[in-house]
Order: C-alpha cells, then sequence, then structure tokens
C-alpha cells in the first residue's frame, strides 16, 4: 500500500465513524493528508490526520515533521481540534513516547480499523457465558472429514482453524440431532474470543449467531445488529461493522439453521440463506451448522407456500418467477463453491470420558451405566451420539438406586425383558425419569404432567412459531388442559397459578434466557426468578420426541391433543416414530390404516412424512403406502423415493419439486394433476407411465437422446425425454417416437460420426466402434447399409485385409446431416428403418 492508498483507506474509515471527510487539505499554507469533522455531539472536533505508509516502525524524526504541520493547520482552530498520525506498521518505542509527550494520537492502521466499532460488550458476554464453563468441562473433541472423505478426520477445533487459514469463505458443517453441532461451535467460539482479547488488533471477531432465534425473513444487516445488540453491543455501526467483515476481521459462527429452517416457509428459507450467503463475502469467512435435511442436494425447495395449513404450489406472475430462479441460480452457484463437512459422533474412549467428567464424585451412578452398557450391546453404538450420552447420565443417579428405579406408575425404568435399546426408548426413559424425579411436585399426577409436556411439544412445533413460549401463553395451555379439574376447585385461580408454576418449572423445560443447550444436561430447574422469560425444552430433540410421542398415544388410544395433525413431522420426529414402533408393533399397523383411510387433507400430508421415516430404515417400507402407492395430493417437495417400487401409484394433483424418484420403479404410476420440477428420474422404470395431464416444468436427467450428458430439461425436452422412456405424455405428435429405441439410436451415432468429418474419411470398424456396445450390432447393419445405397463409397482396403475406408459421397452428405442434427429421415433412409418403423407402430 503507498501513501495515496493508505490516505485513502484512512479517509474511508473516519467515514464510517460517522465524519465529513476531506482529503489533502491546505490549512495555514500546509497540507494535510486527512482532515475529519465530527457529524454528531455537542462540541464536535476536527481531526487533523497525517499518514505514513513505511514499511518499518516510523521513528521520532517522521513524527517531528509532520507534528509541525499539524500543529499548524491546529492554530485555525484552537479550541475543538485534535491531532492524530497513522502510520501502516505502527511506531518504535521512542516514537510512541514523543507522541504521548506532545499530545498526538499515533495508531497503526490496524489500530484506527479496531477503533471503528466497540466490540467490548459482546466480548464480555461471551466470557460471562454461563455455557463456558460447562462446554470447556465437558466438551469432548469430536472429529470432522470433509463431505466423502470419512477417512480424512480432524478433531473439530483443528479442523476449523486449519479451514480458517485457508481461502475459501464459507463452510457447512453437517450433523444429524444430538451430534454436537452448537456445543462445537460454542467451543470454536471461546477459543477465537481468547484470540482476539489477546491480539484484538490482528484477530478477527468471532460472530456467533443463533439462527433459531430468527423465526421470520430477515436482512444481514438486521442479522448482525440484533445479534450484537442481544450480547450488549449498546450502539451498532453496520456500515463499519461491514467494513471490518470486508477485511476479514470477522469470523461468521452461524449455528443451527435447521432450526431457523423448521420454522418458517421453504420460500422464506431460501431468501434468509441467499442474505447470509451474499452477506458473508468480501474478505469476510463464516462456519454454518446444520442437520443435513436443506443441504444434501446442495439446493432448497422452491415456490411453495402455506395455506390453510397445507403446502400448495404458488401461481407466480413472469416478474417473480424471473427473480425466484435468479434466487435459485444465485444459490446453485454460491453452494456449489463451498465447503462441506460432516461432523462424527463421540468415540467409545470420549463417550466414557464425558461420564467420568459429569457423575465425577457418583461412583454408583457411573457403575450402573458403564453396566447397562453391557447388558444392552446396541447401547453402544447409540449412546455415542452427544445428546444420547449426556442424556444417559441425567438417569444414571436413579438407576442406581434399585429400589427407586421405577417409572411414577411404579412400572420399572428398564423393564427386565427389554432386549434391545433404540434412541426413542432412551428418550422414554428419560421423560420417565424426569416424571419421576418431579413426582410431588404441584398436586399434577405423572400422567398429568405428561399430557402437559406432549401438548407443550406440539404446541412449539408449529409452522412459523418460535421455539420458546412467553409466560401468559403458557399458562394458558396448562388452563385449558386443566380445565375439568379447575371448574371443580374451591380454589381455581390458585391451584392454576400452582399447576402453572409445576408445568413451567421441571421436567426438561429451560427458560430462554437459560437456554444453554447442553446436549442433553436437562436436570436444571427454571428458576422462579427468571419468571417473566419465554420457556422451552432445554434441548430440541427432547422436544421432538414429545411429538412423536404425542402421535404414538393418538394411534394407540385415539388421543388428539391440540395441534396435533398441524405439528411440523421433522426426520427426527419419524425417526423417533419409527423407534417407538420397534416396541410396539401396533404402532405400524394403527399408522397404515389411518393412511389408507385418510382423504386428501393436512392430516394425510402429515401421516406421510411418518411413512417417509420408514422408507430408508426398512425393507419393503413402501408397502405402508398401499398397494397401489397412494401418493394422492401430497406434497413430495425433497422426499427421496428412489429404488423404491411403488408401480401403478397414483400420484395425482401431487407437488413434486426436486423429488429423488431415481432407480424408482414407476410403471403405469398416474400423475394426472401433478406439477414436476427439478424432478431426479435417471434409472426410473418409466413404461406406462401416465404424464399426460401433469405440468412438467422440468427434469434433471442424463439425457442419451439429444445432449449425451446430465441436464435440465423443459418443455418439449422433458417430455421428449419422458416419453422415449417409455412413458405416456401429451402430444406424441409433436414429438420424435424413435428416440431411445436401439436401432435409431445406434443409427445417429453413426451419422453423427459421420458428420463430423463430413468430407474426410473414416475406417469402417471406427464407426461401428464409436458406438455403445449394445448397439454395435445395429451400428454394423446401418454402416453396411449405406454402402449398398451408395451414401458411402469405399476410398480404400486395409492391406491388412479386414477393414475398409470409407467416405460420405457429396451428394448424400446433407442427408447425413439432417439425421445426425435433427433425427430426420430422408427417402434415402427409409427402407433400412421400415421394419423397425412397422413394429413401433404395432406398439
Amino acid at each position: 500500500m503507498d501513501k495515496t492508498q493508505l490516505v485513502q483507506r484512512v479517509a474511508e474509515l473516519m467515514g464510517l465513524a460517522d465524519c465529513d471527510v476531506s482529503t489533502s487539505v491546505r490549512i495555514n499554507s500546509r497540507e494535510i493528508d486527512v482532515v475529519a469533522e465530527e457529524r454528531f455531539g455537542i462540541s464536535r472536533k476536527t481531526i487533523f490526520i497525517e499518514c505514513a505508509d513505511y514499511t518499518r516502525p516510523v521513528g521520532v524524526g517522521k513524527l517531528q515533521e509532520d507534528l509541525s504541520k499539524l500543529k499548524a493547520a491546529q492554530e485555525e482552530y484552537k479550541y475543538s481540534s485534535h491531532l492524530m498520525h497513522v502510520a501502516m506498521n505502527g511506531y518504535s518505542t521512542d516514537a510512541n513516547a514523543f507522541a504521548r509527550a506532545n499530545r498526538l494520537e499515533a495508531l497503526s492502521f490496524n489500530a484506527l480499523v479496531s477503533r471503528l466499532m466497540n466490540f467490548d460488550g459482546y466480548v464480555e458476554a461471551v466470557r460471562r457465558d454461563p455455557l463456558r464453563s460447562i462446554v470447556l468441562n465437558e466438551y469432548q473433541p469430536t472429529t470432522i472429514h470433509s463431505e466423502g472423505k470419512p477417512r480424512d478426520r480432524k478433531p473439530a477445533l483443528v479442523y476449523i482453524r486449519d479451514w480458517l487459514g485457508g481461502d475459501q469463505t464459507w463452510l457447512t458443517v453437517l450433523g444429524d440431532y444430538g451430534v454436537g453441532k452448537s456445543w462445537m461451535l460454542k467451543r470454536l467460539l471461546y477459543s477465537l474470543i481468547d484470540d482476539y482479547v489477546a491480539d484484538p488488533l490482528n484477530e478477527a471477531i468471532p460472530l456467533f449467531v443463533p439462527l433459531q432465534n430468527f423465526t421470520k425473513a430477515f436482512d444481514f444487516e438486521t442479522l448482525v445488529t440484533a445479534t450484537l445488540q442481544r450480547s450488549g453491543v449498546t450502539t451498532v455501526n453496520y456500515k463499519a461493522f461491514e467494513y471490518l467483515a470486508s477485511l476479514g476481521r470477522v469470523t461468521f459462527l452461524l449455528d443451527s439453521f435447521d432450526e431457523m429452517a423448521q420454522t418458517i416457509r421453504p420460500d422464506v428459507i431460501r431468501e434468509n440463506l441467499a442474505n447470509l450467503l451474499i452477506g458473508v463475502s468480501n474478505g469476510s469467512k463464516a462456519v454454518l451448522t446444520s442437520r443435513p435435511t436443506y443441504f444434501e442436494s446442495r439446493a432448497e425447495r422452491l415456490v411453495v407456500v402455506e395455506k390453510d395449513g397445507g403446502l400448495v404450489w404458488e401461481q407466480l406472475d413472469r416478474e417473480t418467477s424471473a427473480r425466484r430462479t435468479q434466487l435459485a441460480e444465485l444459490l446453485a452457484e454460491r453452494l456449489s463453491t463451498t465447503s462441506y463437512a460432516r461432523l462424527n459422533d463421540l468415540t467409545r474412549i470420549q463417550r466414557q470420558a464425558l461420564f467420568d467428567r459429569v457423575l465425577a464424585g457418583k461412583p454408583e451412578a457411573l457403575a450402573k451405566l458403564n453396566e447397562l452398557h453391557e447388558r444392552f450391546t446396541s447401547l453402544g453404538g447409540v449412546s455415542q451420539r452427544a445428546v444420547i450420552a449426556r442424556l444417559l447420565t441425567t438417569v444414571a443417579e436413579t438407576l442406581a438406586d434399585n429400589a427407586q428405579s421405577v417409572t411414577a406408575d411404579g412400572y420399572r425404568l428398564i423393564p427386565e425383558d427389554l432386549g434391545s435399546i433404540n434412541e426413542a426408548k432412551i428418550f422414554e426413559i428419560v421423560i420417565a425419569n424426569l416424571l419421576y424425579r418431579d413426582l410431588n411436585s404441584g398436586g399434577l399426577t405423572a400422567g398429568e404432567r405428561r399430557l402437559f409436556l406432549r401438548a407443550f411439544a406440539l404446541r412449539l412445533q408449529q409452522p412459523g412459531r418460535q421455539l420458546f413460549a412467553p409466560p401468559e401463553e403458557v399458562r394458558s395451555l396448562v388452563e385449558s388442559l386443566f380445565r375439568g379439574a379447575l371448574e371443580k376447585s374451591d380454589t381455581p385461580q390458585a391451584d392454576l397459578e400452582n399447576y402453572y408454576r409445576t408445568c413451567r418449572r421441571h421436567s426438561g423445560l429451560t427458560t430462554e434466557r437459560q437456554f444453554l443447550d447442553t446436549s442433553g444436561a436437562i436436570d436444571t430447574l427454571v428458576e422462579d426468578i427468571d419468571s417473566d422469560a419465554p420457556v422451552g425444552f432445554s434441548h430440541n430433540s427432547l422436544r421432538e420426541f414429545l411429538v412423536a410421542d404425542a402421535i404414538a398415544e393418538y394411534l394407540s388410544n385415539g388421543r388428539i391433543i391440540d395441534g396435533l395433525y398441524s405439528a411440523r413431522v421433522t426426520e427426527t420426529v419419524a425417526a423417533f416414530f419409527v423407534g417407538l414402533t420397534q416396541y410396539d408393533s401396533g404402532l405400524k399397523r394403527a399408522l397404515i390404516e389411518a393412511y389408507a383411510t385418510a382423504p386428501p387433507s393436512p392430516k394425510r400430508q402429515w401421516l406421510f412424512r411418518l411413512i417417509v421415516g420408514f422408507l430408508r430404515v426398512e425393507p419393503d417400507a413402501e408397502k405402508l403406502l398401499g398397494s397401489p402407492a397412494l401418493l394422492r395430493d401430497l406434497d413430495l417437495a425433497g422426499i427421496d423415493l428412489s429404488a423404491l417400487d411403488i408401480s401403478h401409484a397414483d400420484l395425482s394433483e401431487s407437488l413434486l419439486l426436486e423429488t429423488d424418484l431415481r432407480s424408482t420403479n414407476l410403471r403405469g404410476a398416474k400423475f394426472a394433476g401433478a406439477i414436476l420440477d427439478r424432478v431426479q428420474l435417471d434409472g426410473a422404470q418409466l413404461k406406462g407411465a401416465d404424464f399426460r395431464d401433469a405440468e412438467v416444468l422440468s427434469i434433471y436427467v442424463h439425457d442419451p437422446f439429444v445432449r449425451d450428458t446430465t441436464a435440465m430439461l423443459h418443455g418439449v425436452e422433458a417430455s421428449q425425454w419422458l416419453f422415449s422412456s417409455g412413458a405416456l405424455v401429451a402430444n406424441p405428435h409433436l414429438l420424435n417416437p424413435y428416440l431411445g429405441r436401439p436401432w435409431y439410436d445406434a443409427a445417429r451415432e453413426v451419422a453423427v460420426s459421420l458428420k463430423g468429418r463430413l468430407a474426410g474419411t473414416h475406417r469402417k470398424r471406427g464407426l461401428i466402434r464409436g458406438t455403445r456396445l449394445r448397439y454395435r450390432g445395429l451400428a454394423a447393419q446401418f454402416t453396411d447399409y449405406l454402402l449398398q445405397r451408395g451414401i458411402l463409397t469405399v476410398v480404400r482396403k486395409n492391406r491388412s485385409g479386414g477393414d475398409i475406408v470409407v467416405q460420405v459421397v457429396a451428394e448424400y452428405r446433407a442427408v447425413i446431416v439432417e439425421f445426425a442434427d435433427q433425427g430426420k429421415i430422408a427417402d434415402e433412409l427409409e427402407p433400412f428403418f421400415a421394419r423397425f418403423v412397422r413394429e413401433v407402430s404395432r406398439d
């Protein structure tokens, strides 16, 4: 950076600091590099600045020279001026002493940059975070590997620090629920904030953004401003912050994208993701954590909106459609250049270390936990997920007391005849333990408190809402659940308050202010002094299990809790339900019956999401959809139905957006009124599949007929691909009926080879070998026909025998080009194809 550039950068900084700025200003016969006049304040100063771009620290001589210029200018502004000197690489020790003695503020350029914003409040909030001591004590260094490279694992903090030292801007860390994503990011935050405190002039400030707090559409400025203000920064100069980010002085730690995405409409998800990708640019870096759901295909759902509790296709005008298309292209471009990594489970050693730390001083509980791992072989794999391991420690003390290892209803917490344990069973045990722990609290039975937990989980699982409820909402829910008991009471208001305090304070709940995401540390009671704070669950998976538990209760006993059908059935909710069916086979039968008899409605969509949970974990799970499969009038956006046998399925009136149907048996399937966009169909069996009344916007497939590459096909091209694959489509008379037929494709491949060197020569064997293996016999027949009809002529024979060299006769070149480019069968070629065409006509 030369002197001119340094002056311009300093002027930019002073402008961002709310000053009116001029450069190279002559005052009192001297030229001052930068003059900045404060815009705000009762007594506004004028700041005179001289700059030095020395490669080494500035010495006393240079300061003496520049100080004389500054003091000459100060004579014009005796009572409202301030003198400053900025050096690219700072000052010598003597120069700093000289500056102090002469009331000259001497700053390195980095020091001036760091003054743009005061992050002290944010830094202090991070250092005082109540979770800090817990994380530093309990965190186990789980590993990360780059997507597709599971053998190249590194400890998470090492991996991310290495990545931060590289050139890329964006890293997405994927992991299923409870694997420890939030803790990993928090541990990274504490490490990076310590680096920043130690060297604020050179280290980037790590900005931790809990995305689950943002449950509506946002712009990046709002995201940053709200995060800093919540953390104690009273005044946020966003332009200054933006400038710091552009210099790489900010590292964005974006936590729980999936939790934000669960609560908002799919189209808003895209808008928010675009704002994040655009905001994190020009030098800054970002690490984002998420469950894999939203990034498995590196694409998000488009143009879907909620209406009357269900998802419908939004009819877009051209302007809106164009904007959405541009947004999709932006996301596809940005996401394709970002890095993806996977966070791994705890190792057995790390899991045992966690047990030892959490249960330090409680040897009986630790021994019981180790005994459980010996008794249940399946538990070892399950408990390597961080949240499961931590949840197990919460029940260990109860389990250690054999006399009290029972539920609140008097049943053993872990039955003697229990053969295996899955994740759903662990959560069931944890809930039972929580209810037992709070057995004598507030006059409510265990069953009543379980009812509250289920109802509260369903309330928080509704689309478009925050994951914490204010006190008045919790009180209203308690009142509605126990209205019968309150109506019989002589002191209903006192009882209501007692019930409310009991439900709010116990059984795995926490307040928004207390929320720590302690990966299963659900023992902490809600503090009474925090009575005005919203309440939610201490871990998201606890809420999702209770939603699955409420669904199981409905299918088993018909009990409907308000909000049941409209609650979001996430992948984790469905997985928990699948786990519950392993202990109660009647649940699956009830689900099949309910789905088969449900009319098109949000309820059937809700039941379908449960069935999706079975599709990847059980053989022949598609039978749960009926025979033939009933997929009518459903939102199938983003659903993976690949490799299933759903022949003759009814998919009428359904929305298929980025739906994966690769290698799926769709023979005879009906798509009347369905909308297909970006649907993957490679390898699908489509003979007789009826798309005649479907709206096929686009399909993403390998096109061997025209392009010979994987591409997004629209309109006629999409119809042609479906038609050539054996499907029924609208207006087949506008399509080429021969594409996809081996005899036709073989001939086209020969013609394309001839067109490639139209006036040149070709070896006959080379023409045939240039076709696909399964076509070569037909390719040889076509080549022989061209020779017999004089369309090809023999130039010479190979002296070694066998092969010949041929050339297209000049008068037939147009025939070959037409066939190669357009597939048009000229009169000269028609006799070869006649018998094949008759077969097509018979078909």
